[in-house]
């Protein structure tokens, strides 16, 4: 399920059950997280500290990284 099919759910869930699932998703969250080992946990960490630079770099494919790459080669 993509994430926007999700959101689209979520956004139909009435008010009175925010609570309710959010400490599912809580739930949910911390029994996934909990399987990973510790280098998947250090680039989930490293992913989400490169999302937050401002001037960072982004692609709209990998054949468009490929070409910048083979291009300063």
């Amino acid at each position: 399920m993509s994430y926007e099919v999700l959101e689209a759910k979520l956004r139909t869930i009435p008010e009175e059950f925010f609570d309710e699932v959010s400490s599912f998703l809580d739930f949910i969250s911390f029994k996934v997280e909990k399987s990973y080992n510790e280098e998947t946990l250090e680039a989930i960490e490293e992913i989400q500290q490169l999302k937050k630079q401002p001037n960072k770099k982004t692609y709209s494919s990998f054949s468009e990284l490929l070409e910048e790459v083979k291009a300063d080669v």
